[in-house]
């Protein structure tokens, strides 16, 4: 789940934790309230290439929408895609994907970054488990996921 792996990775594990005071204290459902009130337009020209370069809390909440933002939001133009890889068959599609296009398999998959912990359903009650189903409501539709 991607809220969940946004959570770790700029509450618990720095990032953000750095920017802002006691942000390594915030529970998930704030960080999911924290994260729907940004007001910042994912950009990768922008957070890349310098302009928040003197503004580093400004910087880490472009990470993070960026790394919240819907598959199906305009930013990543899904609709352009060929090919879709999921990552609970990642490495068969990876596979197929190298196949299909007739690319050697010279990069090796693993799973290098793998956090323990609980699994990411646990981390939701009711309410959360709503506002984040209705925010990824067109992906789920999409990509024919379940949350």
């Amino acid at each position: 789940d991607r809220f969940v792996s946004s959570y770790k990775s700029f509450v618990r594990y720095g990032s953000l934790g750095e920017m802002i005071p006691d942000m390594d204290k915030i529970l998930f459902p704030k960080y999911i309230d924290y994260i729907f009130n940004l007001d910042v337009e994912p950009n990768f020209d922008a957070m890349y290439y310098g302009k928040y370069v003197d503004d580093l809390p400004m910087h880490w909440q472009m990470v993070a929408r960026i790394h919240t933002v819907p598959m199906t939001h305009s930013f990543y133009q899904a609709d352009k895609f060929e090919t879709i890889i999921r990552f609970e068959n990642l490495l068969d599609d990876w596979n197929s994907t190298l196949l299909k296009y007739e690319i050697p398999n010279d990069w090796p998959l693993g799973h290098h970054a793998k956090s323990p912990g609980k699994y990411y359903q646990e981390y939701y009650d009711t309410e959360t488990r709503g506002l984040v189903a209705e925010y990824y409501k067109e992906d789920l539709l999409t990509f024919e996921y379940e949350f």
